[in-house]
């Protein structure tokens, strides 16, 4: 009917549609490009949001599998339910999701329990009172929708649910423009899911993990736990950061999974210098370079003593000094790991040339 009055807001958008809307002349209407960008904005706008809810409605649903069973129950009274060993979906319509009342009421609890947006806000364009609270003209009132929908005054048991009170897209002139949209996306895929049979449920292996930074290791790492590489040239796949994700009854198991994969650790060959002092009768004294790699140490404390920790920063910060001075004595029987001490004190001075007098020359 060509004067039938829009119904919705994309309809009214496209009925505002006029050619020469860009004219300086022409003050009302708007242009097909303005309304592509508003409509592209709704549909974008809509994507996160609804996003959001489903992943309340996956959370509320794994808690309450009663509550799933009665939503199967009903697409299969309605002959919505997939058959045919999982092969055919019954086609979703208006009229179809329409007819899922109790489909419907599970969306409007998960937009209940978490809206999607939790606080609003308006400004009093008069003086008022509400509650016996005065409300000046000007004053920005802040609405907290999730308080409302949750306040045992409005929603509380069955038979106090007010209207006025289930607001989660806001109300009144300001209240969200995508709002249809969204019912509509969060009712057909909670719908289409519920379609093909798919279960949530809540179990305590509720622990996610990401992995970042993924590369091949060289072939050359310093391997302290011997892992096994996943490919025979000795080469590692490796990741360089984890992140666990889990709900507060899960962090022993986060804790312990974190532990475990600690010990999955390759580190980068550190290699230093070292001059050595040598000496023969043709050459005199002269010095030959050494490469050290680094060993890996990973607690001072348990490869040699409690007190040998405090004894390492001190000879670390010693040596590092700009002009330090000093003899050190490391000794002991054969085999007590001075050598390797060294190897691995060498690599952790930065900045330095160190030269290394064995004993026979020391006099």
């Amino acid at each position: 009917m060509e004067n039938e009055q829009p119904k919705n807001l994309i309809a009214l958008l496209v009925s505002s549609l006029n050619e020469e809307a860009n004219d300086d002349q022409v003050l009302s209407g708007l242009t097909r490009a303005e309304i592509f960008d508003e409509v592209l904005m709704m549909i974008i706008t809509g994507y996160e949001t609804t996003s959001t809810a489903l992943s309340w409605f996956i959370f509320f649903a794994s808690k309450n599998p009663q509550i799933q069973q009665r939503m199967k129950e009903e697409l299969r009274k309605h002959h919505l339910l997939m058959i045919d060993n999982l092969k055919y979906v019954p086609p979703l319509t208006v009229d179809n999701l329409t007819s899922l009342t109790y489909c419907e009421c599970v969306t409007k609890e998960v937009l209940r329990l978490a809206p999607v947006f939790g606080l609003t806000s308006r400004i009093a364009t008069y003086d008022t009172i509400v509650d016996d609270v005065k409300i000046h003209r000007g004053q920005t009132i802040l609405i907290a929708l999730h308080n409302i929908n949750t306040d045992a005054r409005f929603l509380g048991e069955d038979k106090n649910h007010h209207p006025l009170a289930m607001i989660p897209f806001g109300g009144g002139h300001r209240a969200c423009i995508g709002q249809e949209l969204a019912w509509l996306e969060l009712k057909t895929i909670i719908v289409r899911m519920m379609q093909r049979d798919i279960t949530f449920e809540d179990t305590p292996e509720n622990v996610g993990v990401q992995f970042n930074g993924g590369c091949i290791s060289p072939t050359n790492v310093d391997n302290p736990n011997d892992l096994e590489p996943d490919q025979e040239e000795k080469i590692f796949h490796c990741f360089s950061n984890v992140k666990i994700f889990h709900v507060p009854q899960t962090a022993d198991r986060a804790r312990t999974l974190f532990e475990q994969l600690s010990k999955f650790k390759l580190f980068p060959v550190t290699t230093a210098t070292l001059q050595m002092v040598c000496h023969d009768a043709q050459n005199g004294f002269y010095t030959s370079s050494i490469r050290m790699n680094q060993p890996h140490i990973i607690d001072l404390k348990l490869h040699y003593s409690d007190e040998f920790e405090i004894i390492h920063e001190q000879l670390l910060e010693i040596l590092q000094e700009k002009d330090s001075t000093g003899i050190t004595f490391l000794h002991g029987p054969p085999g007590t790991g001075k050598t390797y001490y060294l190897r691995y004190l060498i690599n952790e001075i930065k900045e330095k040339s160190l030269i290394y007098v064995p004993p026979d020359l020391v006099n």
